[in-house]
């Protein structure tokens, strides 16, 4: 089956590096403007998008879904980020 993979992250390049090396098809990134959690509500002011929160989305084989996860708790262990997992159905298969 397929897994989807969501990172939250300020600084998404290398774990978007890691998601092409560990053989996942393709990713979407987009744009966290607020938010809430263990921290409180948050909310990006920032104009330039220099401090803009990011939620990357991976839809991928679960062997590799559970490589990304694997390799990006070791990636992101140093970053404010939040990795979630979750099985999915894909319509079109031949897409992923």
């Amino acid at each position: 089956g397929a897994k989807t993979v969501m990172l939250e992250e300020f600084t998404p390049q290398a774990a978007l590096a890691l998601i092409e090396k560990l053989g996942a098809r393709g990713y979407t990134v987009v744009p966290a403007r607020a938010g809430c959690g263990v921290d409180g509500a948050w909310e990006t002011g920032n104009i330039s998008g220099a401090f803009q929160m990011v939620m990357v989305v991976v839809i991928a084989d679960a062997a590799i879904a559970d490589r990304i996860v694997e390799q990006a708790f070791k990636l992101l262990e140093q970053y404010t980020a939040i990795v979630y997992v979750s099985d999915v159905q894909v319509v079109r298969g031949g897409q992923f």
